[in-house]
């Protein structure tokens, strides 16, 4: 009974990036203690067009289960998949917090709690505003994460040539990255700005995959260069040798 059990562990090994995650939530946690009032405010005029929708907070809180989703089917059926979007979200959400905190910024758009109405959607909304401040508002990681979900299960081999999944696929994460200012979390700014460093993940990540190749070199064993010191000294003692 013994060995199924070894052989699982060795087929999904890389599962234990997994152990990785709690960090980050502390590292949330941190970033919202040390940054307690944005220094620089983000906003555009366009802000002022976009309405607020209160039941914009469906697909906004939706944003975790479509994540949860994605890690545990690339983590069982596509290994390289699974640890080219832990890779994304693991470095989209670094460097923000590094941007954060060397950066403190954030937005002054929502409206006041006393405005809201009543119904679960808004009790849902003051929940939110409570927990999540203001601040730390760009790059939005809501945009990140979500546009990591979305790229690695569009490149999916089982789903990739699934009509009606990528396109329901594409629908989530488009209503995702809307509700992030329809309910005034976020600055159209911060949306830009998170597509803009998506982007950049995207080609190193997962199109040209640089972090695997720099891997593979280093990991692969390459035959001395010719004309080196070694070559050289063995040259010389075979010549010996013969004389």
């Amino acid at each position: 009974m013994a060995e199924p059990s070894q052989s699982f562990f060795r087929r999904h090994r890389h599962l234990l990036i997994l152990l990785i995650y709690p960090l980050y939530f502390w590292g949330f946690q941190y970033v919202e203690q040390a940054v307690p009032v944005a220094k620089y405010l983000m906003y555009l005029p366009v802000d002022d067009h976009i309405p607020f929708v209160a039941l914009g907070i469906y697909p906004y809180l939706f944003w975790y289960f479509y994540i949860a989703a994605a890690i545990a089917y690339l983590g069982f059926t596509n290994p390289k998949g699974f640890v080219q979007l832990m890779l994304f979200l693991y470095i989209g959400m670094g460097v923000s917090y590094g941007i954060y905190l060397l950066w403190p910024n954030g937005q002054n758009l929502r409206p006041a709690l006393s405005a809201l109405g009543e119904g679960l959607h808004y009790d849902l909304l003051r929940w939110l505003y409570k927990v999540d401040t203001p601040t730390n508002s760009n790059p939005s990681m809501h945009v990140i994460d979500s546009m990591a979900v979305f790229l690695a299960l569009k490149r999916d081999g089982r789903l990739s040539g699934r009509r009606v999944f990528q396109a329901v696929n594409l629908v989530l994460n488009l209503v995702i990255i809307a509700s992030t200012v329809l309910v005034k979390q976020h600055s159209i700014i911060d949306v830009v700005c998170g597509l803009a460093f998506s982007w950049v993940l995207y080609l190193a990540i997962m199109r040209h995959d640089l972090l695997g190749r720099v891997w593979q070199y280093f990991r692969e064993e390459r035959p001395a260069e010719a004309g080196s010191g070694t070559d050289v000294a063995l040259a010389k003692v075979a010549v010996d040798e013969k004389e």
